[in-house]
């Protein structure tokens, strides 16, 4: 597939002053899509199709063929050499969507005809050959009443035709052919598709027609020939802008004889098609062009300034005066327009709401345009020179800037812009670079905010020197940036942009959340966070220490020290999330894996995140020796056990008589009541390992490690049973997240309600110290939908139940 030769011209900083207009976006990059040598492609007839953007361009060695670009210069591609003669074009144009594909006009090497593509090389197929008039190309592509117009370009009478098409060659013909040999016209100069009809105005009669693709619906709407004509015999002299209003026409009309250069409406009917006579008499009211805004039309009638129209003559009215008016554009549901005295202007359709914008300097505004959320235009700004500059507005004074642009190796294009273009809201343009005799293809490429990196939380201490080095941001456009830090404490300061310091000496401990900023010179911002912990003076950094781990059960204890005093939390993968609790067990894959890795625990203390990395098999395989209890110090005894009915009481001596915590795996979890019962599975199993108790009495902890096994001594380890324990779930499937069990014989008995998947993760657990003769319970479960599992135990029994979450 052949391609124009790419490349990118990235456009850098241009540090401009001017008394004049002062504001600058400075940094705007275009990308360079087309680049043909010398010459320049002179790409024209935009129009965006399938999220692409297509168009007409040269080479080096062909002429203007159909082209396509996703906005970077390897994504733009030749779609198909049409004309295949040597330095020949195929001079497409008037490219129109129609049934979801992309018909227009082209010359191929034996004439003119009507093309269609789906985007692919091979779906680009002539649709109609009509090199038998003359090499004519179809121009002037429109869509109306599911029917495709156009006009062909050559004829042998020298007069264009009207065609109709339905996208088929035996489809399209001359649209009086196709309706039978009906009158409809002479050649169109100007169409316009207007709901389900096209009106047109002919070339060399100055006549209005309509048509919507039948016999019925195509007829002559108002001109003819007169016989009192002052400069011809025609009823019209002139026919041009015609322009939808809402369902009607509205179009400039010069009757010679009547009413003279004015407005007219038209609803597609002789009747209904009338002046509005602004300038009463033959005279000539010279009207700009119109644009359709909030239900009324607007232009510019001059010596009277911005005019307004519902269609009717009473409902026709001054606006403002206004020097002039033209380039109407509708952004941010206002009326923006340009007059020749080089102002920017604004309305929303009364007087006191049309105002001035921004003064420009001495340079007219060739084009306006909305892309994205801005509106931009092209505009001299200087009175002795001819080119123009880029300019961009988001509709306001302080936001209405020129857009400089500037190469790495020179200005090449600067003040040399053409055409500006919207595809998928990004701005692409035309401009001229220095020394080529036509245009080339840009984008816009728009600005990017600053990269911000990571910056890690620091320490300091009061009264001890401080410094930290702040790592550079990034701007994806390569240009510089202005740094900004705030939420520093006292005597703390930052000096330097990327890669700046902050130092100093903290007068005051806390904990400070600082801010960094990088802005670039368009005003784009962005921040990042991180937290600086000053310690008081003396006082210690926040560390994590070796846990107190207890090999046989699991059980492990978080150890810190130092820090500010705030709340702590604790994690650990494959222990617990984050949790203010620093009592914990190690899941039993980790104890009982050949294989664990060492584990990463963390704590953190008012956003200061401290790490311990702990090597679980290396402490168990030589763990620490305990060091035995000073006399009358606070120590946990042997427990008193019922080995029939698990009931365990905890037993403690020494301490300083504040309350005392109980903790136990399998047991319970923290609680002042030292009187519990041990879960029925480890009562019952062979392999139950010794179980590590725990108290804690005022911050300190102690522990025992106790074997139940050998306390039992092959005792029964479960009563005899007199009463089955049952567990009926009420309503089974469960639509909540909650389930409503019945559990009986069970009377007097403490209850324990374990609920977990069918892959043995728990999902809750609860407990009845003492259950009624018919118990009833709501148990929480999963929201996910699923089958769990309900296991209800007594000391001597346990139950199950299966619970489908709807």
């Amino acid at each position: 597939m052949k391609k124009i030769a790419l490349r990118i011209h990235l456009f850098t900083i241009g540090f401009l002053l001017n008394l004049i207009v002062p504001t600058y976006l400075l940094a705007q990059l275009p990308i360079k899509i087309t680049n043909t040598p010398t010459t320049g492609s002179d790409p024209y007839g935009f129009v965006t199709y399938k999220g692409r953007l297509y168009f007409s361009a040269s080479s080096s060695t062909d002429g203007p063929e159909i082209y396509s670009t996703d906005g970077t210069p390897g994504g733009t591609v030749l779609l198909k050499n049409i004309n295949t003669l040597p330095g020949k074009g195929s001079e497409v144009g008037s490219l129109v969507i129609y049934n979801d594909k992309l018909y227009f006009g082209a010359t191929s090497a034996t004439g003119g005809g009507l093309w269609v593509t789906d985007g692919t090389t091979a779906g680009t197929t002539l649709v109609k050959d009509l090199s038998s008039v003359q090499f004519s190309n179809p121009i002037l592509l429109a869509v109306a009443n599911n029917k495709l117009f156009f006009v062909d370009k050559f004829s042998p009478s020298g007069d264009n035709k009207l065609w109709i098409s339905d996208g088929t060659t035996a489809g399209t013909k001359l649209l009086s052919e196709a309706l039978g040999g009906l009158d409809v016209g002479r050649g169109p100069s100007s169409m316009r598709a207007i709901n389900n009809r096209l009106f047109y105005a002919t070339g060399n009669t100055n006549d209005l027609w309509v048509t919507d693709g039948t016999v019925a619906g195509t007829h002559f709407v108002k001109g003819g020939e007169v016989m009192d004509g002052g400069f011809g015999s025609r009823f019209f002299n002139f026919i041009g802008q015609l322009t939808q209003f809402e369902d009607k026409l509205m179009f400039r009309g010069y009757d010679q004889s009547k009413t003279g250069d004015e407005p007219w409406i038209s609803d597609g009917t002789p009747e209904g098609t009338y002046s509005l006579d602004l300038t009463p008499g033959a005279g000539v009211s010279l009207i700009g062009t119109y644009r359709y805004y909030n239900g009324k039309m607007y232009f510019y009638f001059p010596s009277a300034g911005l005019w307004s129209t519902d269609g009717t003559q009473a409902g026709s009215k001054q606006v403002k005066n206004v020097p002039s008016a033209e380039r109407f554009t509708v952004f941010n549901d206002k009326l923006y327009f340009v007059s020749n005295t080089n102002e920017l202007w604004m309305s929303d359709g009364t007087e006191a709401g049309t105002v001035l914008v921004k003064k420009l300097t001495s340079g007219l505004v060739s084009q306006m345009i909305v892309s994205g959320n801005l509106l931009y235009f092209s505009a001299r700004t200087s009175s002795n020179n001819s080119d123009l500059e880029l300019w961009r507005s988001d509709g306001t004074d302080a936001g209405t800037w020129k857009v400089s642009l500037f190469s790495p190796d020179a200005t090449d294009i600067l003040g040399k812009v053409k055409t500006l273009v919207d595809a998928n809201g990004q701005l692409y343009f035309t401009a001229q670079p220095t020394g080529l005799s036509s245009p080339e293809l840009y984008y816009l490429r728009p600005n990017q905010a600053p990269v911000a990196p990571v910056i890690a939380n620091a320490t300091g201490t009061v009264g001890q020197p401080f410094f930290q080095a702040i790592p550079s941001f990034t701007d994806p456009e390569g240009l510089p940036l202005f740094y900004s830090v705030s939420g520093l404490p006292a005597n703390l300061t930052f000096s330097g942009g990327g890669g700046g310091i902050i130092a100093g000496t903290p007068t005051a401990s806390g904990i400070f959340t600082i801010t960094v900023s990088a802005r670039d010179i368009n005003g784009l911002t962005t921040s990042t966070t991180y937290i600086l912990s000053i310690n008081p003076a003396g006082g210690s950094a926040f560390a994590l220490q070796a846990p107190t781990y207890n090999c046989a059960t699991g059980a492990i204890t978080f150890n810190t020290s130092g820090g500010d005093g705030s709340p702590i939390e604790y994690q650990a993968a494959g222990i617990t999330n984050w949790t203010t609790n620093p009592y914990q067990s190690v899941d039993h894959d980790l104890i009982t894996a050949n294989d664990v890795q060492p584990i990463t625990l963390q704590a953190r203390q008012h956003g200061v995140v401290v790490t311990y990395v702990w090597d679980l098999k290396a402490y168990c395989t030589n763990p620490p020796t305990p060091q035995p209890p000073l006399p009358g110090a606070f120590t946990l005894m042997a427990p008193t056990y019922n080995c029939s009915t698990g009931a365990i009481t905890f037993n403690t001596s020494g301490g300083d008589g504040s309350p005392i915590e109980y903790q136990a795996a399998g047991i319970t979890s923290w609680t002042t009541n030292p009187t519990r019962f041990v879960d029925q599975e480890l009562r019952t199993a062979n392999d139950t390992k010794p179980l590590t108790l725990q108290a804690r009495q005022n911050g300190k902890m102690v522990s025992y490690v106790w074997d139940l096994r050998a306390s039992c001594s092959g005792a029964r380890l479960a009563a005899e049973e007199t009463t089955t324990l049952s567990v009926r779930v009420l309503g089974n499937p469960v639509a909540g997240e909650t389930a409503a069990v019945e559990i009986s014989g069970a009377a007097g008995q403490s209850l324990q309600f374990v609920v977990s998947d069918m892959q043995g993760r728990q999902i809750s657990k609860d407990r009845i110290e003492q259950a009624s003769v018919i118990q009833k319970h709501d148990v929480r479960i999963s929201r996910a939908p699923g089958v769990y599992l309900l296991k209800v135990s007594t000391p001597t029994q346990t139950g199950t139940a299966r619970l489908v979450r709807q």
